[in-house]
C-alpha cells in the first residue's frame, strides 16, 4: 500500500499564552490537524474559512456520482496544485466534462492562514513574483487585491553576531498547446541549459559564474535556509528559483494566497468533494480504461485520475490496485518546516541592537544547522497596501526552524510574548540534491497523471500551476490522439525570454 500526504499536511499545533523571562509556564495543545480547529472550521459548502467564501459546489460525500454522460476526471488534492489543474482541465476539456475534486483537509494546502489574537497570518506559501505569469493571470481573474511588501530592513546572522544589513518560454509553449511527459523535458523546452541545473550545485554554477565565496556563504545561504531549510549544495534550479524570492518585485494577495486556489475551484465549476481516497483501482470497462476512486463515503468511476498532492515512497495512503506494474511514488525525502508565530517583543540586545526600533523586519541566518532560519516581521492578510495597524499593539513575528522551538530558544529570541502558534508542516518541500536520478513521469500510467513530480525540480506556486498547466494539456492530447504535440523539440523556437 502507497501513501499520499494531503498536501499540506499539518502533523500539529501548538498554543503558548502569557510566557514572558518571569512567566515560564506554558500551555500546549495538540491537534492532529490544525485547519479543523475551533479557529479555523472545515471547509464545508456554504462556509467561510477564515472569512473566506469556499467554492459551494460541494458533493455530498456519502452519495456516490451516477450520471457521467461525456468524460469524468478525479483531481485528488485541492491545493494550489490541483486547482490549477482543474482550472486548466476545464479550459481544455469544455463545459460538458465532469470534473471532481477530493480534499479531505481545507482548500488551499500549503496555502494556509492562521489565526493569532483574532487576526490573520500567512502560514504557508506567502509571496508571488510579479513575473510569475499564471499566478498574475490567477489574482487578475478573480479580481483579488495585491498586498505589496513594505520597505522592510534586511539583517543577516551568523549566530553570533549580524553581518549584513540593509525564460517566459514555458509559457509560450503551452499557449501553442504543447506538454510534456516529465520535469526535465519540461524544463529543456524552457532553456537547453536547465535541465543541466538538476545536476550542479547552485554553489557549482554560480563559482563557475565568478560569485564570490563570501556572498554565496552570506546572502545565498540566508535565502536558502529561509526558503527551503537548505545550504548552497542545494541543486542548482531550485536554489535559483529561491534567489528570486530576495527580490522587491514580491506581493501576497489580500485575505490570504488561499484565496487563489479557493476562487480557481469556484471558477471553474468543479465538484469539490469533502472525503478522503482511499483507492484508485485499475478497470476495463467495454475494452476501455477507466479508474474506480474510492472512499470511506463514495465510490465514483472516472476516465482520467489526475495526483495532485506530494505522493512519494512510502509516503502515501492511496492503494492503487489491479495495475499491470506497481504504482510507487517518488524515493525523494521531503523536509520538516516548523512555523512559530509570536506575538511579543523580539530580543534586540541579542543581536547587537540598543533599542527595538533598531531590531530589522527580517533576520535571514547564514550558518547551517542552527536553531532557527529566520525570524519576519508579519503583517495581517486582511490589511492591503496601505497599513493602518495599532503602534501599540505587540508586533507579530514568524520564526522558521526545522524543529519545534524550545522555551530556552523562545527565550533567546524574545524579550517577551504573549501569544504563540506553532505549525509543524511535515512535507514542506523536498529535499534536493545534485546527484538525483530522473525524476518521475508526469504519466504515471495510461490515464493516471502525477503534478506533483514538479516539486522535485522547484517547489513553489508558480512551479506548481505550470505542471498543472502541463498534465491538463498532456491528458487532453492522449485523450484526443495529439500525439505530435506532447514531447515536441522545441528549444529555440520562439526566442530567448527570461523564467
Amino acid at each position: 500500500m502507497q501513501r499520499v500526504k494531503k498536501e499540506g499536511e499539518v502533523d500539529l499545533v501548538i498554543r503558548r499564552n502569557q510566557i514572558t523571562k518571569l512567566q515560564r509556564t506554558t500551555v500546549r495543545r495538540k491537534v492532529t490537524d490544525r485547519l479543523a480547529t475551533t479557529e479555523q472550521p472545515p471547509c464545508d459548502a456554504g462556509n467561510d474559512t477564515d472569512g473566506v467564501p469556499v467554492p459551494d459546489n460541494t458533493v455530498t460525500a456519502n452519495k456516490t456520482r451516477t450520471d457521467v454522460t461525456s468524460s469524468a476526471i478525479a483531481v485528488v488534492g485541492g491545493g494550489i496544485s490541483g486547482a490549477s489543474t482543474a482550472f486548466f482541465l476545464r479550459q481544455q476539456f469544455g463545459e460538458d466534462a465532469v470534473i471532481d475534486v477530493y480534499e479531505k483537509g481545507e482548500v488551499g494546502g500549503r496555502l494556509a492562514t492562521i489565526n493569532l489574537d483574532s487576526k490573520l497570518y500567512e502560514a504557508g506559501g506567502s509571496i508571488i513574483h510579479e513575473k510569475n505569469a499564471y499566478m498574475v493571470n490567477f489574482t487578475n481573474l478573480l479580481g483579488l487585491e495585491r498586498r505589496m511588501p513594505s520597505d522592510e530592513h534586511l539583517g543577516l546572522y551568523n549566530g553570533e553576531e549580524m553581518i549584513f544589513e540593509g525564460s517566459r518560454w514555458i509559457y509560450k509553449h503551452q499557449a501553442n498547446g504543447l506538454a510534456f511527459t516529465t520535469p526535465e523535458r519540461l524544463l529543456e523546452s524552457m532553456d537547453g541549459d536547465l535541465m543541466a541545473y538538476l545536476y550542479y550545485s547552485l554553489e557549482e554554477i554560480l563559482s563557475h559564474e565568478g560569485f564570490s565565496q563570501q556572498f554565496i556563504n552570506e546572502f545565498v545561504m540566508a535565502a536558502l535556509k529561509c526558503n527551503y531549510g537548505q545550504t548552497p549544495e542545494i541543486q542548482a534550479f531550485v536554489g535559483i528559483v529561491s534567489l528570486f524570492g530576495a527580490e522587491r518585485k514580491l506581493w501576497s494577495v489580500k485575505g490570504g494566497n488561499k484565496r487563489v486556489p479557493i476562487g480557481l475551484l469556484e471558477k471553474s465549476n468543479v465538484n469539490l468533494i469533502k472525503t478522503k481516497v482511499n483507492t484508485v483501482t485499475l478497470e476495463q470497462v467495454d475494452e476501455k480504461t477507466k479508474y474506480e476512486v474510492k472512499s470511506n463515503e463514495v465510490t465514483n468511476i472516472y476516465d482520467m485520475v489526475i495526483i495532485a498532492t506530494p505522493f512519494y515512497g512510502n509516503e502515501s495512503d492511496i492503494s492503487f490496485i489491479n495495475f499491470p506494474e506497481p504504482i510507487i511514488g517518488s524515493s525523494h525525502l521531503y523536509h520538516r518546516t516548523v512555523a512559530t508565530f509570536v506575538r511579543g517583543l523580539p530580543n534586540f540586545s541579542k543581536f547587537g541592537y540598543k533599542t527595538l526600533n533598531e531590531f530589522p523586519e527580517i533576520v535571514l541566518v547564514t550558518k547551517d544547522k542552527f536553531f532557527f532560519n529566520s525570524v519576519v516581521k508579519l503583517h495581517r492578510v486582511d490589511v492591503g497596501s496601505e497599513r493602518h495597524e495599532n503602534k501599540q499593539e505587540l508586533p507579530t513575528w514568524k520564526v522558521f526552524s526545522q524543529q519545534p522551538l524550545t522555551d530556552e530558544e523562545m527565550l533567546a529570541l524574545f524579550i517577551s510574548y504573549e501569544d504563540v502558534e506553532v505549525v509543524n508542516w511535515s512535507a514542506a518541500y523536498p529535499h534536493y540534491s545534485s546527484s538525483e536520478d530522473n525524476l518521475p513521469s508526469f504519466r504515471l500510467a495510461s490515464q493516471l497523471y502525477y503534478v506533483n513530480t514538479i516539486e522535485l525540480a522547484a517547489s513553489c506556486m508558480e512551479m506548481m500551476a505550470i505542471a498543472a498547466h502541463n498534465v491538463a494539456l498532456l491528458a487532453h492530447h492522449d485523450w484526443t490522439g495529439k500525439v505530435e504535440l506532447v514531447n515536441p523539440f522545441v528549444y529555440g523556437e520562439f526566442g530567448r525570454q527570461e523564467l
